[in-house]
């Protein structure tokens, strides 16, 4: 582990850097994969800064209707993750960012092994998003949940905060009764975890302590 506490976004820091030095500045994220080298990164960046919401919107849909069929013939489920900015960064788009544009993504393909692994931290980096409505539309459709939460210092700069934390953007218990409520059947994790993966070369995992804040206050 680094000496870190929590995963934080600056938008201020973010501002000072181009695409290309933030590249450079990646190895020293948590969790960043060290797998690609620098050029590959650049050239993947460059691809998706000339997208459009539409190219977008088209990739996904082609990599979709080419895996649920195989999904449904085998039983596996497979889910989206949101991303933790609502907003372009670096010149490429966000697309998962609301309500409005989840229910795209789940037309893509009326399949219910096609769903999401919702998770309410990354969502609440959108401020006009109504967790507890998202919930109860899409619960079936939810395979898997994350239950973080996040705090702002400035509207578009915050940090991530443990769960027993009130004075964070989401009431974590009132979205946590709107699953049991609406007899959610998938997994739910309290956070972040530390990520052993062979096949890469991790940075280190800086946030393992939120898991033990959130068991911590489930158990109390």
């Amino acid at each position: 582990m680094d000496s870190s506490l929590c995963e934080a976004y600056n938008q201020y820091v973010i501002e000072q850097l181009d695409a290309n030095s933030a590249i450079k500045k990646f190895k020293e994220l948590p969790a960043w994969t060290l797998s690609f080298p620098d050029e590959q990164t650049a050239e993947i960046f460059g691809a998706y800064q000339k997208m459009s919401d539409e190219e977008l919107w088209d990739n996904i849909a082609y990599f979709i209707n080419k895996v649920i069929p195989v999904c449904d013939r085998v039983g596996v489920k497979i889910s989206i993750h949101q991303v933790d900015l609502a907003w372009p960064i670096f010149g490429i788009q966000r697309l998962i960012i609301n309500e409005e544009n989840l229910a795209i993504f789940l037309a893509i393909n009326p399949s219910p092994n096609h769903g999401l692994s919702l998770c309410v931290g990354s969502l609440s980096t959108n401020l006009k998003n109504n967790m507890e409505q998202i919930v109860r539309r899409f619960v079936s459709r939810i395979h898997f949940t994350h239950i973080r939460n996040i705090r702002y210092d400035t509207p578009h700069s915050f940090y991530e905060i443990a769960h027993g934390d009130h004075d964070g953007v989401l009431d974590l218990p009132a979205i946590v009764k709107t699953y049991a409520d609406n007899n959610y059947q998938g997994y739910a994790c309290p956070g972040p975890w530390l990520r052993n993966f062979r096949w890469i070369k991790p940075t280190p995992y800086s946030w393992i302590w939120i898991i033990w804040s959130g068991i911590s206050v489930i158990l109390h």
